[in-house]
Parts: structure tokens; sequence; C-alpha cells
């Protein structure tokens, strides 16, 4: 197949980079935001002097803000003025976030929450007095804990704009030594924080890379050895905490009414407060992390799939899959595909893309990990019929469809749910997640699509040996005894409407059929 028919969304495809992966920079996806995220742990034991040097900036921006919200207490300073000083835009042109639909981001509350953190929370003394952080350098994962609503995409915006002179400056000498073109005077919004005038530049025109997909768009470049996978971090505050205090005895007996409370009741607001009492905790608890996540996310294994647009973008090269003249013809094609994913996990090695190991123990991947593999071999296979379009959560008015494929006026859907997904899920009464999927999700997609057929997609990770007692068999007939009654409602309420089929993906580890 020509390159021009392949889907290249990544950088190294639209810039013609070496395949080895040798360079330094991360292979962002220049149509998507990727879920990875800077982290400032990596920043602090960063291999480049000069990256290391950028942590301290965390504790002169973050004191001066400090100082800025003293001044706003005694009546000194404007609130508008100082809520600008907290602002920190989603800076788009590195393409990464926690949304995967585009690179525009939903971080429009941080601002808000920093502001509420300065303005009303005990815990800003911490910015100041910083021996309760390791090394005594203040470290914005303290946030995280302090302020709700801030995660790590949050946390990696902080930090990209405080950085953002270092990447630009990072990206023209990579542009460089890779060949790369530098467009002149490509805008950028933000462009650092001036540490001499505290206050936040202007924006300015840079020499800089062009999106090829949209080539009035920057591109900045991140080196990913700073970065990490935002579905690698799962870390429980509450549980962490509860350890460390279990682990000394002065600290038992001091919060002894805490601990003998079951886990689950236990508030964020409650270990705020044993942060606040005991700075050691606080202390403890970012060494911790700080030692935890020593190590960049690994691109090589690539166990989230952050690069299976890339990765699979020739795994269907050489097959004749002949051609699509018809919407029959597109959902016969769309049963192949699925079949095929179906046979990659039950058949051959791909469901140990399923699985992932955590603390020793292997478990069911997330669905969206398992729904990226599935959206980069879709790419890779519609790609051969330039006349049909792959999406991958595609908007629907009412929330995203997994995916929608589209030939002429014939739309299909595909939603895809693990077996093992059962939280409670919608508006009273709440039902399990696997079956919300089917019996009121995928039903709202295909109306408000106009969808002609719709494919319900479930993974299971159990059938009952696995030596975990756990059988999600049953889950798959309960599904199926819905599908009558959902399909005849589709016929009614969606003009045109076909066909519902369901397709149970068999996850479960297995030998290789090669050696059976």
């Amino acid at each position: 197949m020509d390159n021009e028919n392949k889907v290249q969304h990544h950088l190294s495809q639209l810039f013609s980079l070496p395949d080895d992966d040798s360079f330094d920079f991360f292979d962002t996806n220049l149509e998507f935001d990727t879920p990875v995220f800077i982290d400032p742990f990596l920043l602090k034991n960063s291999p480049v002097e000069a990256e290391r040097k950028l942590f301290e900036r965390f504790g002169d921006f973050f004191r001066y803000a400090y100082d800025q919200s003293f001044q706003l207490s005694i009546g000194k300073k404007n609130v508008e003025k100082f809520a600008r000083l907290l602002t920190f835009p989603e800076p788009r042109s590195i393409y990464m976030g926690y949304t995967e639909a585009s690179n525009r981001g939903h971080g429009a509350n941080l601002t808000t929450r920093l502001l509420r953190f300065f303005l009303e929370s005990s815990a800003k003394e911490y910015v100041r007095e910083t021996k309760y952080f390791p090394e005594e350098l203040y470290n914005p994962i303290s946030l995280q804990v302090f302020t709700d609503g801030v995660g790590p995409d949050a946390i990696s915006d902080i930090t990209a704009n405080l950085i953002m002179d270092y990447l630009i400056e990072y990206t023209v000498e990579q542009a460089n030594k890779w060949n790369i073109e530098l467009k002149p005077r490509m805008a950028l919004d933000r462009d650092g924080f001036d540490f001499d005038e505290n206050t936040w530049k202007s924006g300015g025109y840079y020499n800089l890379p062009a999106n090829p997909l949209n080539p009035s768009e920057p591109v900045i470049f991140v080196p990913k050895h700073l970065l990490r996978g935002i579905d690698e971090i799962y870390d429980d505050t509450k549980s962490r905490v509860f350890s460390i205090l279990r682990s000394d005895t002065g600290l038992s007996e001091k919060f002894s009414d805490l601990l003998n409370k079951s886990l689950k009741k236990v508030t964020m607001d409650e270990v705020r407060e044993v942060f606040l009492q005991e700075g050691s905790v606080h202390y403890r608890f970012l060494k911790q992390l700080q030692e935890d996540r020593s190590k960049p996310y690994d691109f090589k294994t690539d166990y989230l799939g952050l690069l299976a647009d890339k990765n699979y973008v020739d795994y269907f090269e050489g097959q004749d899959l002949g051609s699509i003249q018809s919407c029959e013809m597109l959902k016969n094609k769309t049963r192949e595909l699925l079949s095929i994913f179906d046979d990659d996990h039950s058949r051959r090695d791909g469901w140990k893309d399923a699985w992932k190991e955590r603390k020793g123990t292997m478990v069911p991947q997330a669905e969206v990990v398992i729904g990226r593999k599935f959206r980069g071999m879709g790419y890779a296979y519609f790609s051969h019929f330039p006349e049909v379009t792959f999406i991958a959560e595609a908007g629907t008015g009412n929330g995203f469809v997994d995916f929608q494929i589209i030939y002429r006026d014939c739309r299909i859907v595909v939603e895809l749910k693990l077996l093992s997904n059962a939280s409670l899920k919608g508006h009273e009464p709440k039902i399990p997640a696997y079956v919300h999927g089917l019996t009121r999700q995928l039903p709202e997609y295909a109306y408000n699509t106009k969808a002609k057929h719709a494919f319900y997609v479930t993974g299971q990770h159990y059938d009952g040996k696995q030596n975990t007692g756990v059988d999600h068999t049953p889950r798959i007939k309960e599904l199926e005894g819905f599908l009558p009654e959902i399909e005849k409602a589709l016929k009614e309420n969606v003009p045109g409407f076909e066909s519902l089929t369901y397709l149970n993906v068999k996850m479960m580890p297995h030998g290789s059929s090669s050696n059976a």
C-alpha cells in the first residue's frame, strides 16, 4: 500500500523519522491528544542537568504566588490579577493530555481550584515552608493531595507552562538535528514565565515545526524521559497514608481513631488533616512517590498502547481486503475487522495486551487501553478503503461513541466494554457498566448518529479457569437476553436502522495455537 494511503498521525510518520525510535523526544500523535503527562519527579531526577535545574522553578513560582495571596488577604492585591497569575492554559502544541478526542483539553477549572487553595486552604503554608519536601524542594504534586480535582494532567499543564521556554529551545535543537523544517513566525499564545519580572510572557512568534495535519499550528517537542502514561498512575493516597501511619508506633497511637475506621469511610479531608498535623507524613508520602516514579514510561514496551496507531499501521499491508460499495458491505467489513480483533486475542498472543501487572498480580487492562489497540487496527484496516471514514471517540451530541464508521449515508457505531467493568453507571436506577453500555449508551449513540448498524463488543478476562473463582460467562448470557428488545427498539426509533450485533472477545491467558 502506498504511504499516502496509510493513516499517519504520529510525529515520526509525518516527519519521516527513523523507525528505530532513536530520537530523544516523544513520538506524539499530532491529531489526538495522547494521555501522557510531564511528571515533576522525572524532571527532578532527569539525566539532563539543565532539566534538573528547571525543577526549582516550581518553588520560585509558587512562593511568589503565596506572597501575592498574602497581599490579597490584606486588601493590597486584585483578585482578578491574582487569578491571571494562576492561569495555566493547556499547551496545545505539545499534543498531550487526558482527552483523546482532540488537543483542546478540559482544564478550565484549574485556575478556580488553585485560587481556592491559596485563599482558603491552610495547607498553602507548605508552599513557603518546604522542610516537609524531599531535599526541601517544593513539588507541585503536593497540590494533588490538598486540592480536589487537580490530577496528573493539571500538574503536567502547570509544568509545561513553567518550562515552555526550555521546550521551545529543545524543539529547535532537535528539529535541526533531525532535519525537520522550521516554519518562520509560528505563533504561541504562551511562551513561559518571566522569573525576573514575575509575570507571564504574552506569547510570541518562533521558528518551529508546523503540524503537517494542521500547518497553522506549531509543534513543541517534549523529551520522552520526562513523561509518564496517565493510565499507569493508580496511587491510592489513603491506602499509602495508612501504611505510613501503621509503620510508626508514635503515629499509630496519635491517629488511632482514624486507623480504626474502614478505609472506604475515610475522607480526603481527614488525610489532609494528617498531613497538616504531621508534616513528616507529607514528607514520607512524597518520598515514596518519588522512589516509585523514578523511571519514565517505557515507550518500547508500550504496555498501555499509547502508540497503537503507529504500531498497527502496516498490520494489513499486502492483504487483498476487497472493496466497499454498499452499506451491507461496510457492515461485513466491520464484522471482519472485529473477527480479526477477536482472533488476535483468543487464538494468538494478543491476549497479553489485555493484561497488566500490578503489585505482582496480573489484572485486566483498562477499557481505554484495549480501545487504543482496536483504534490502531481500525485505522490501519479502513485506510485500505479511502471511501470510508473511521472515527474514534466520535461525538454524538450526547457523549462519545467509542467508534463510528461511515460510508456515504451509512453509519455504523461500535461500543466496547469489558465484562469485568461492573461499576454502577447512569441515572437511577444505576446499573453495571457492561449492561449500561448496551441498554443505554449504544441506543442513544445509534439514535443521535442515525446509524444503520450497531455493534456491541465485550472483552472477557475471566471464565473461571484463572484460579480466581471469577467467571464472567453468565454476563454474556445476560447481555444476549437484552439483544432482541434493544434491536426492536432501535428499529422503531432510528429511521433506517437495520441490525444490532453482539460479539464477545475472549481475552483469557492461553498458550499459542502453534503449540497446540
